[in-house]
């Protein structure tokens, strides 16, 4: 009989210990269940957070632009008060596929907090992260646009590769003549014009009554890239050293000799010829403003850059500007004697532009915008890889890239 009481004291004892132990047990799954179900919900919310925070600063409303780099830009998405910083580099430099995005944006979203139970166990705290990168797709540059009318005769043809013409006019091309898209891209002639006169369009125009994309802001800059006032300048010629950034409000300023212009921006107010001299841009790139109303003149061998500074916007990198105001200018571009190279966004709005013969006689990498154009040669423009040079048709879609 005693042993068996014992025993069963033995028995209890025994118990006692397991359940303890289970009892731990548990208790630590509970401090585990707790503790990463509660890291769980965080990163659904960091996750959610970041992805809101880059499609804000890729859609960029002009009342609160992204910023090149900055913190919690959009709090209204940030419910959760987390860490937030975005990268917004103005270029396809993020992009996991450039040719098909543009503007892409990335933001991060980070949290630190103590642990509930498995502090127990040594890990006192615990950090999470998110990360999302968003692009605008399905915009197509427009690497050439016309206010008005597009002409070409002959076997002449403007060749574009995955990028757009833009027509405000009339199209108007014979024989083999036309524009030849490959890629990405089309013709489109907007205002309600016909779309069906082209010789040689490849594919084939199409028509909107809406209007052309909006153009470069025509807003003469006061301000140099480096931020400082730009000075202003009586001169009416200059080279090299006497051509600086400023103002010119002397007459027309003509060069005397080959000119290297140093980075910043020129505003012509009484026009500009470069004299048949070559003309260059340092690094760092040139913006050239002429009035509408005033005349502009390039020959001989320009090439020129136009600046793209950290967080640019798409169509904001200007080389030349030369917006219509009251008169239209004729701009006679021959391969014979000219050869312009231009990168960036082109606004010759106020200029009738056409170019004759071999070897080509104007290249763009960006945008080309003229009043009309008429062709008796070749061109082909491309749009650039930065899109800080392009111009658009559409503003594209924000979606998520990653």
């Amino acid at each position: 009989m005693n042993k068996s009481i014992e025993r069963f004291g033995n028995e209890k004892g025994s118990m006692s210990v397991l359940v303890a132990f289970l009892l731990l047990i548990f208790i630590a799954f509970l401090g585990l269940a707790v503790d990463f179900g509660y890291a769980y919900l965080q990163r659904a919310r960091l996750q959610s957070v970041a992805d809101a925070a880059a499609l804000a600063c890729v859609i960029g409303p002009a009342s609160s632009p992204c910023p090149a780099s900055g913190a919690n830009i959009y709090p209204q998405v940030n419910p959760y008060g987390f860490t937030v910083t975005t990268l917004n580099p103005g270029d396809a430099s993020l992009c996991l596929i450039p040719a098909k995005q543009s503007a892409c944006a990335r933001a991060i979203a980070q949290i630190s907090w103590n642990t509930f139970f498995i502090n127990l166990f040594g890990v006192s705290t615990l950090n999470l992260s998110a990360t999302a990168v968003a692009a605008k797709t399905g915009q197509v540059p427009s690497c050439v646009m016309t206010t008005q009318n597009f002409s070409a005769n002959g076997t002449n043809t403007i060749a574009l590769n995955n990028c757009a013409a833009s027509i405000g006019g009339t199209l108007n091309t014979t024989n083999k003549s036309g524009i030849a898209i490959n890629g990405l891209g089309s013709t489109t002639v907007f205002n309600g014009n016909s779309p069906n006169q082209c010789g040689a369009c490849n594919p084939a125009p199409v028509g909107v009554v809406g209007q052309i994309p909006i153009l470069p802001s025509p807003l003469i800059p006061t301000i140099n890239l480096n931020g400082s006032s730009l000075a202003t300048l009586p001169y009416t010629s200059c080279t090299n050293s006497s051509c600086v950034p400023a103002i010119y409000t002397g007459g027309k300023v003509t060069l005397n000799a080959a000119t290297t212009l140093a980075s910043g921006y020129y505003v012509f107010n009484g026009g500009f010829s470069n004299n048949g001299n070559a003309l260059s841009s340092a690094s760092g790139g040139v913006g050239l403003y002429v009035p509408g109303n005033m005349p502009l003149q390039l020959t001989g061998n320009v090439n020129l850059t136009a600046p793209s500074p950290a967080g640019c916007s798409a169509g904001s990198g200007v080389v030349i500007s030369h917006p219509y105001s009251s008169s239209y200018n004729s701009l006679t571009l021959s391969g014979s004697g000219n050869s312009l190279n231009l990168t960036g966004v082109v606004n010759l709005a106020a200029d009738d532009i056409t170019v004759n013969g071999t070897p080509v006689a104007i290249s763009v990498s960006g945008s080309l915008v003229a009043h009309s154009l008429t062709l008796h040669g070749n061109m082909n423009p491309q749009a650039s890889s930065n899109p800080c040079f392009n111009l658009y048709e559409s503003t594209g879609k924000p979606v998520l890239v990653d």
